[in-house]
């Protein structure tokens, strides 16, 4: 189920730039718009928004419980350690 985006929320979004898409993750529905860049960023974003159903804060749990990518695990930690 798809959630609808209230008006002024999409004029605010449209005072910063013009849209060219949104992202709404499907587990806590954040919603996060994506402004047009260049074609080629574009064309990265929207197969990134394509491809990904949940946000980095959703998503990141998953990713760190599967036992068969232990480089992008210790990636993670790494990262998030100087967040």
């Amino acid at each position: 189920m798809q959630q609808q985006i209230k008006l002024e929320l999409l004029n605010e979004w449209g005072k910063k730039g013009e849209l060219l898409t949104i992202f709404g993750c499907e587990c806590c529905n954040k919603q996060i718009p994506f402004y047009k860049q260049t074609p080629f960023i574009d064309e990265i974003i929207l197969n990134w928004v394509k491809d990904h159903k949940l946000c980095y804060k959703c998503g990141r749990g998953i990713i760190k419980k599967k036992d068969k990518i232990p480089r992008i695990n210790l990636l993670l930690e790494m990262y998030e350690s100087k967040e």
